[in-house]
């Protein structure tokens, strides 16, 4: 071994001390196991008995966190010492990197905002931009945004609303649908659609297809086998899966991997691409498949022949909240998102101006034709040139000191875009003029809708 006065050459390093740590000498210890990963015996200074070890010599190696004596250093109580060296302000990122293995996808969800995963919009049902609750039987989106009854054959009368005051684990609100009035339906479903641009990275219609996780709270009044579907959007390409509500008004939360697909058409720009469906009942029939957990090349499947049949219990509740799909096997915990991104999210496919939207006091400049002219701009670019379409009549037009009260809405004349909108009234006394719009009232407001 090197004694004290072999000073090794470190040369132009310019080595600066900066940790050290102590071990107790055996005698027949060879080997130590150090704290911190070291790339070259150079980068530590070594000390058995106060005599500083050479690196030059064989006196010692090291690899990784592995320090090897030639000899083995004599017994004693913190005898051997290393300090570790720092060259420069470079450090050694092999100390970053951490044991194969040890790195969890808990660990990850609980430690680090993993962003941009989920692939459902609006899934703890924060926004909902065209009320909290309405009564409906049919096909369509009423309450909560991104998130739509589907119902075929004799479907119930159901009240659907945005919940809060029945809400499990870190979420605040819920989609309730409550029976108000019975009936059989052939497919009663929530569901949602998923456009080409958020789903393309699943690969689906490839052979490198990758499989997707569904994940989600789930409560209801009736227990039993329900089902949920994955089908692509020419539906000719069905996947149904069963989970089970074992306990009545309890919240459960439910995990569901599906195959990824390797065929079928399955769009990556902003057409529809997935479509997404919560069944609730089916028993009319016409909708439901026995062939579960695999893929299906037929009609619109949206359930299982086992599903239990919700709609037939005046009464019943469903509630859902939570939902997160993402690529891959894995379920990490949910992506909470805040109110302002779910929010312009959600606008990408519906907008309502309104008084609380900005509608209150709209500005714009009257036109020399026939019509006064008003110019609309979206708070977000839409998905598409949005339909247009008028609710409720208390609406003020001011052109200088004169007020017209509910004037003819005239559409847009050609003039819808992704970013905005030409909206024309018949006001031919405020030509030339500067104008504003009121909506008068929360009953009257404009609908710009560009859903899947």
């Amino acid at each position: 071994m090197g004694t004290l006065g072999n000073q090794p050459n470190f040369g132009a390093y310019g080595f600066t001390r900066t940790q050290a740590e102590s071990f107790n000498g055996t005698g027949s210890a060879t080997s130590f196991t150090l704290g911190h990963h070291v790339k070259n015996a150079i980068d530590i200074e070594v000390l058995v008995d106060n005599v500083q070890q050479s690196p030059f010599d064989g006196s010692y190696s090291v690899s990784g966190t592995t320090l090897t004596f030639s000899g083995a250093p004599a017994s004693g109580t913190n005898n051997v010492y290393v300090m570790y060296r720092q060259v420069g302000t470079v450090i050694d990122t092999q100390a970053l990197v951490p044991d194969d293995n040890s790195v969890t996808y808990a660990k990850l969800g609980n430690d680090i905002p993993l962003g941009n995963r989920n692939l459902i919009i609006n899934g703890a049902m924060q926004v909902a931009q065209r009320g909290t609750s309405v009564s409906t039987s049919s096909t369509g989106y009423n309450t909560i945004d991104r998130f739509y009854i589907e119902g075929n054959g004799s479907t119930p009368t159901v009240t659907m609303s945005q919940d809060t005051a029945s809400t499990p684990d870190t979420f605040a609100k819920s989609l309730k649908l409550q029976v108000t009035s019975t009936g059989t339906p052939a497919g009663f479903n929530i569901a949602q659609k998923i456009e080409g641009f958020n789903f393309y990275s699943a690969g689906f219609g490839k052979s490198t297809a990758k499989n997707i996780t569904l994940s989600f709270w789930v409560r209801s009044s009736i227990t039993g086998t329900y089902s949920t579907a994955a089908m692509n959007s020419t539906a000719n390409r069905s996947y149904v899966s069963e989970y089970t509500i074992n306990a009545a008004d309890t919240w459960e939360k439910k995990t569901i991997t599906i195959d990824g697909d390797t065929t079928g058409t399955w769009p990556s720009t902003s057409g529809m691409s997935l479509q997404l469906f919560f069944c609730l009942d089916n028993d009319g029939g016409g909708y439901s498949t026995s062939t579960i957990g695999s893929w299906v090349a037929s009609n619109k499947y949206a359930g299982s022949t086992n599903q239990v049949n919700w709609a037939g219990t005046n009464g019943a509740t469903f509630y859902l909240t939570g939902v997160q799909l993402e690529v891959g096997t894995k379920v990490t915990p949910f992506e909470h998102r805040s109110y302002a991104e779910e929010l312009a999210a959600c606008q990408r496919y519906f907008w309502r101006l309104d008084r609380v939207s900005g509608g209150g006091n709209t500005i714009a400049i009257g036109s020399n034709y026939s019509n006064s002219l008003f110019y609309i701009n979206y708070p977000i670019a839409m998905r598409t040139a949005p339909s247009v379409s008028k609710v409720g009549t208390d609406l003020s037009i001011y052109s200088n000191v004169t007020r017209y009260q509910n004037p003819t809405f005239n559409g847009v004349g050609g003039g819808v875009g992704r970013n905005g909108t030409r909206m024309l009234f018949a006001l031919s006394g405020a030509r030339g003029n500067a104008i504003h719009m009121d909506l008068d009232n929360d009953n009257t407001y404009f609908n710009f809708d560009a859903e899947l």
